[in-house]
């Protein structure tokens, strides 16, 4: 699957990234589709918090679960490139 987003806002101070789907496979089942990706500082490491928005086309269209776990995975493949480094 591919997508087209772009980057609505950038809070350095909170670091928080947040994107929106502009074009791609996922606009065939949802109307809105933004990420919103927050990190904070954690004892000797961070925390991240991705958080998605959505509004589907229909009911029938299933909850984004699985983007979320592609969200969570992308963050451990980061965290174990930092933790080899």
């Amino acid at each position: 699957m591919s997508l087209k987003e772009t980057l609505e806002s950038v809070d350095d101070e909170n670091k928080i990234i947040n994107c929106k789907v502009l074009d791609g496979e996922i606009t065939k089942h949802f109307k809105i589709f933004k990420s919103h990706l927050q990190v904070k500082a954690k004892d000797k490491g961070s925390l991240v918090k991705w958080t998605i928005e959505y509004q589907k086309v229909n009911e029938d269209v299933p909850n984004p679960d699985a983007y979320l776990e592609f969200a969570v995975n992308v963050t451990k493949d980061i965290e174990s490139h930092h933790l080899k480094a």
